[in-house]
């Protein structure tokens, strides 16, 4: 509704989509962030120049990782994810600590994950000992990003040493769930210092092919993902630089198996033999 005495004309209103600039110079439907030049009518695949911080899963001329509705990107430089939820991984965690929503440790400040220390100091040594990866992962100078992806989600994994080149999988490949690298700035190089960040690429869901993660004989509920993502690859390969971090994985998801009376999981080849994601 307008305050009084004043007026309003929405023909010469020149804010619109994603709270951008309508320029109607090029088309009918262009819009100008600080970094790009977006044309609506190609929907998520509308920059007319490459993003300043490319994503390697996705084409350099995507906006808003493909999907206009379901992200947003104010400044056109950086996605901000609203997939998840901070609720969900909130119940998550819970679910995992096998606390209630009241002894939670876990907590969202400003978008980031934190802990409470009163409630973490009242858990028990089993919950204490699975929370403490999680903790220093948090503490840590390497940013760990959580990012909801898709089944089909293109995730670079190796890079050969002798061309320099990336290779791509699908998500579902690798069971929903993948923690990787990001590119370091300027170059087509993962960096597995962890330096650049690192993305943990996740479906939301337990993994598509139990079978192929398990052999078949293990439940996997999905609330042990962001366990064996974060507190188990992240903290070990990006924080202690484990060459056995997927060994070392395998024995820290078993711990949260434990709290909650279900088959440990065994060795598998993805996690037997020194693997980088």
């Amino acid at each position: 509704m307008l305050q009084p005495g004043r007026t309003f004309n929405p023909s010469e209103y020149s804010f619109g989509f994603n709270s951008q600039e309508k320029v109607n110079e090029i088309t009918p439907d262009h819009y100008t962030a600080l970094y790009w030049e977006y044309d609506a009518r190609l929907g998520g695949n509308g920059r007319w120049n490459t993003d300043p911080k490319p994503d390697l899963s996705i084409s350099p001329y995507s906006c808003f990782n493909g999907n206009p509705i379901w992200f947003s990107d104010p400044m056109g430089d950086t996605v901000i994810v609203t997939g998840f939820k901070e609720k969900r991984i909130l119940r998550k965690l819970s679910k995992g600590l096998n606390v209630t929503k009241e002894e939670n440790p876990f907590y969202f400040e400003k978008g980031k994950l934190q802990i409470d220390p009163l409630k973490a100091s009242k858990l028990s040594t089993e919950q204490q000992g699975i929370l403490e990866n999680i903790n220093s992962a948090i503490e840590n100078d390497i940013v760990f990003t959580l990012k909801k992806s898709h089944w089909y989600t293109q995730i670079p994994i190796v890079q050969k040493a002798t061309t320099k080149s990336l290779e791509f999988v699908e998500l579902w490949q690798l069971g929903g769930a993948a923690t990787v690298p990001n590119v370091k700035p300027g170059t087509k190089e993962l960096d597995w210092t962890g330096k650049s960040g690192v993305t943990i690429y996740w479906t939301g869901r337990r993994p598509g092919s139990v079978e192929a993660v398990t052999g078949g004989r293990t439940s996997y509920p999905s609330y042990i993902v962001p366990f064996h993502e974060i507190g188990g690859h992240g903290y070990y390969r990006y924080i202690l630089k484990k060459v056995d971090q997927g060994e070392l994985t395998i024995e820290y998801e078993n711990k949260v198996r434990r709290l909650h009376h279900i088959i440990e999981r065994k060795p598998d080849p993805y996690h037997t033999i020194p693997t980088k994601y």
